[in-house]
């Protein structure tokens, strides 16, 4: 058997190292061109898990070899030596395994799968992996080229836990562990197995906290351009769904979530319920921070304009810093007419960060309204330099840009 598959006599070790030897720089040249074709496809995914590549050593490709040819059930000699070339991708979660194993499919031909540690028994103490056998496309490997590679798909931990037991058991000339000791090594592993599923339950969490939080600051700012364009006038009260009839969950955490979707969903007066219990317990102070600017949001999208600034005051009377509470009472007193104090607010959330990209368009509004045509452009000009995508810096920009121009032609 050749190293690229090719079935003949059952050649000696030198004969293989020397056919070996001459295939390898292909192999090599074949594993780059697939390592990066994966990476720009995971790039566009926006996922950047680590990925390993390696053309199988002669050694282990040797010792391989022996046990395959050996074994009387190999049916198809072109595969003895499939995992020639090979690449591990590593992801951090569960879900990033399940994302890559489908854009493999989508993208190459996938032959085999094999789901290592799938059917463990409690006692069972192998790794966990998926394994994809891909047939490369006569693009990566010309027409002499390995025919196959095995890519292996595997989370951090399984990888670290891979790779221990490999030392053990693969390389070990050892006889297999005591009963006792396999127990223990069972149990490990199923503490990482745990750990694995804990941290996909942490990004899911967090997702779902960012997807609710990007709502609402989407309405925030929705309510402060539509009262700000009507004369700063109070809106009109929005009513929420009727409250849920799920029982309050246990904790912090669970809480903030239920009053973001609460909020998300326009149920502001169930916002504020949750936001008010929460702000009653023992909370660290960018804890507490961090409610009241929830809830004065929410205060502010029922038109509650003067308890919603105290929410604001009062996390900035915590951190005078936060740009986030800046910004969100510069709003309030924009609504209120009152351009000083907001224009004061806004620049102070710029001072805490000067990337903040609404800041700059909220106060290139105040500085608008208030004749400075040329301070508002440079804002909105520096906004669309962060963000050159951001529909309200644009907007901001052309009604700008068409004042002055208004006003060039009136002076002549």
């Amino acid at each position: 058997m050749k190293p690229d598959g090719h079935a003949g006599p059952s050649p000696s070790r030198q004969d293989l190292l020397r056919s070996y030897r001459a295939i390898k720089p292909q192999c090599e040249r074949v594993l780059r061109a697939l390592e990066e074709d994966l990476r720009r496809r995971l790039v566009r995914l926006d996922m950047h898990p680590g990925l390993k590549s390696r053309v199988k050593a002669f050694p282990s490709y040797y010792r391989k070899y022996i046990r395959r040819v050996a074994d009387p059930n190999e049916a198809e000699a072109e595969r003895i030596m499939a995992d020639l070339i090979g690449i591990r991708i590593i992801c951090p979660f569960l879900a990033d395994v399940t994302t890559v194993e489908t854009l493999i499919r989508r993208c190459y031909a996938v032959e085999e799968v094999e789901r290592k540690g799938e059917d463990a028994l409690p006692d069972d103490f192998r790794y966990k992996s998926t394994h994809l056998l891909l047939r490369l496309p006569p693009r990566f490997r010309g027409p002499s080229g390995p025919r196959y590679c095995e890519v292996q798909v595997r989370t951090t931990l399984q990888d670290a836990w891979a790779e221990v037991e490999h030392e053990l058991l693969y390389k070990a000339d050892a006889s297999p562990f005591h009963e006792s000791m396999k127990r223990k090594m069972a149990a490990l592993n199923a503490n990482l197995t745990l750990a694995d599923m804990i941290f996909q339950e942490a990004r899911d969490y967090q997702r779902e906290l960012g997807a609710a939080l990007s709502t609402r600051r989407a309405a925030f700012h929705e309510k402060v351009r539509r009262d700000g364009d009507s004369s700063r006038a109070a809106g009109k009260t929005v009513h929420g769904s009727a409250a849920s009839t799920r029982p309050v969950m246990n904790g912090i955490e669970e809480l903030l979530l239920e009053g973001l979707q609460a909020h998300s969903t326009r149920s502001y007066g169930k916002a504020i319920r949750i936001y008010g219990r929460i702000l009653s317990m023992e909370l660290a102070d960018d804890m507490r921070v961090l409610l009241l600017s929830h809830r004065g949001m929410a205060y502010f999208a029922r038109s509650m304009h003067h308890r919603a600034l105290e929410d604001f005051l009062s996390a900035l009377a915590i951190d005078p810093g936060h740009a986030g509470s800046c910004h969100y009472a510069g709003a309030v007193y924009e609504t209120l007419g009152d351009a000083k104090r907001a224009l004061a607010f806004f620049n102070r959330s710029l001072a805490a960060d000067p990337a903040r990209v609404d800041s700059l368009v909220a106060r290139a509004r105040v500085l608008f309204h208030g004749g400075e045509a040329k301070r508002a452009l440079a804002d909105c000009e520096e906004a669309l330099a962060l963000d050159p995508g951001s529909a309200e810096a644009l907007a901001g920009k052309r009604r700008v840009e068409a004042s002055m121009v208004h006003a060039g032609k009136r002076r002549n």
